[in-house]
């Protein structure tokens, strides 16, 4: 299915215009073994004058798992992968970007969520990580939380917050 052409037919033909958007978006479920795996990809490009940016974005859903992709015209692939539940109330994110390993941009992050509290903690997978912690809790009437990082490289905090 193609929405392409129905994107482009009810934009307005007019050369003033010096930047357009098209959309082109698929999702597919494909069996994959004994389990359906759901396939989304979707493209976008913008033009300006003479530049043309453009960006193709995949997701792969199976069971608890998601992994995003999107590769941009810079060469660059952006990938994220998603794990919900492992544990009961948790979820494990781990991303990175190719081919730009060194800049720290590997990024582990756990989150816990219950009824009326949760914490995140996440770092870079480099040789002195940032490491980030956050937590709240509260309910419909009053909340409270801290978000902390300490850098590793110093030794010391370099954000604490509460609300």
């Amino acid at each position: 299915m193609i929405k392409g052409q129905a994107l482009r037919g009810s934009q307005p033909q007019r050369e003033e215009f010096d930047s357009w958007m098209e959309q082109l978006s698929d999702v597919y479920s494909i069996m994959g073994g004994a389990a359906w795996v759901q396939l989304a990809i979707t493209s976008s490009g913008t033009k300006k004058g003479e530049l043309f940016l453009a960006d193709v974005n995949t997701q792969l859903k199976n069971k608890n798992i998601t992994t995003d992709i999107k590769a941009d015209t810079n060469s660059n692939v952006y990938t994220t992968i998603t794990v919900d539940e492992p544990a009961p109330g948790v979820k494990a994110i781990f991303s990175f970007v190719v081919p730009d390993q060194k800049s720290g941009k590997i990024f582990v992050e756990l989150q816990y969520f219950h009824e009326y509290a949760g914490i995140t903690t996440g770092l870079g997978l480099t040789a002195s990580p940032i490491v980030n912690f956050a937590g709240f809790a509260g309910n419909n009437k009053a909340a409270f939380g801290k978000d902390i990082s300490f850098d590793t490289a110093i030794g010391n905090f370099t954000k604490c917050n509460a609300t």
